[in-house]
């Protein structure tokens, strides 16, 4: 039925909005270690593009939609979920199958959301609609997730922020290394905004001699590529 169908819908926004929000306290409070792009894992190349988004939070308007927001970000949680949900379907309610629906399809999605709060498709009366509605997260809100750094982490809608919050306070905060409270990283990132050093990763300007060891690493380079090889 209509109403039968629409509570899942409901619950499956609001599910998939949660999930967003815990995905991204995870990403966000992550430490990436002093390392070469290419001997990172999948999982430190996720957190470093979401702690390098507080840096350049207006990359989303330049990103390319298709490759980072639906095929790095939306596949990569798509497949593994879908696979989770082909081997439980049969043993789950019509319902629970239906929410689970919502969620995988509408998660699949929510950089696309996360990129319109931050100002892309302005223009769009659609994209108004949306967000003026509450089915997308307003740009209002996620601003104050780059603000504060501790709140409004949810993506989707926003729906689900008030219970992730406080799972985060209450989880998570407390268990933070001094490094990576929501304070210091509110200092660091405020700085190099204002300083626009939008080349500079997140969280390296708190590894001890990371300038000093950049400055080799280019030094080095340099001087590989002027000498000349042998036998020339």
């Amino acid at each position: 039925s209509w109403p039968y169908a629409g509570c899942a819908a409901l619950l499956g926004l609001f599910c998939a909005d949660a999930m967003t929000g815990l995905v991204h306290i995870a990403l966000d409070y992550t430490p990436v270690p002093f390392a070469d792009p290419l001997s990172r894992t999948p999982f430190e190349l996720a957190c470093f593009g979401f702690q390098y988004h507080h840096v350049k939070p207006d990359n989303w308007l330049t990103a390319d939609m298709w490759y980072y927001g639906i095929c790095r970000t939306g596949l990569s949680f798509y497949f593994p979920m879908a696979a989770l949900h082909w081997l439980a379907w049969a043993r789950l309610a019509d319902f629970a199958n239906l929410v689970l629906y919502v969620v995988l399809h509408i998660g699949m999605f929510c950089q696309v959301s996360h990129a319109a709060a931050h100002g892309r498709w302005a223009g769009s009366r659609w994209v108004k609609l949306l967000q003026r509605s509450g089915l997308w997260v307003s740009p209002a809100a996620h601003r104050l997730h780059h603000c504060e750094l501790d709140k409004n982490f949810c993506i989707v809608n926003g729906w689900a922020n008030p219970l992730v919050d406080r799972l985060f306070r209450t989880l998570v905060a407390h268990r933070l290394p001094p490094s990576m409270t929501p304070a210091v990283q509110r200092e660091v990132y405020i700085a190099r905004r204002a300083a626009n050093a939008v080349e500079a990763p997140p969280y390296h300007g708190l590894v001890p001699g990371y300038r000093e060891r950049l400055r080799h690493r280019q030094s080095s380079s340099r001087s590989c590529l002027a000498r000349p090889r042998a036998g020339r």
